[in-house]
């Protein structure tokens, strides 16, 4: 999921950037430095543009139902997770005072 989360960043750059939009403009927006924004996506974005180039002839069906993917994703990674953050705390001191709890959720994922 952290790969695809990744991709979807860097295309979504590569759009952006494509449309004109400058690194200033789009650093400003997750208020960090142009620099480390450029230096962390710009590379990659090249990449994923390329790659996403090759693959032109995709059935318009299958472009639309992975344009609602990456609108969906672009939506999850602009959430505000302060609300759900706010409860890891206890949970994790649970969790820290109950021996193998690891185990058990492993258990529980299968």
């Amino acid at each position: 999921m952290a790969r695809r989360a990744l991709r979807v960043e860097a295309l979504a750059s590569a759009v952006l950037r494509h449309g004109g939009m400058s690194w200033d403009a789009m650093a400003g927006r997750r208020e960090v430095t142009r620099q480390s924004l450029h230096r962390r996506l710009s590379a990659r974005s090249d990449r994923e543009a390329e790659a996403a180039q090759r693959y032109a002839g995709l059935h318009s069906s299958d472009f639309y139902e992975r344009l609602e993917r990456l609108e969906s994703m672009i939506a999850r990674l602009n959430e505000d997770f302060d609300e759900e953050l706010a409860h890891a705390p206890a949970i994790w001191e649970a969790r820290r005072k109950t021996p193998g709890w690891w185990w058990r959720a492993e258990e529980e994922d299968e």
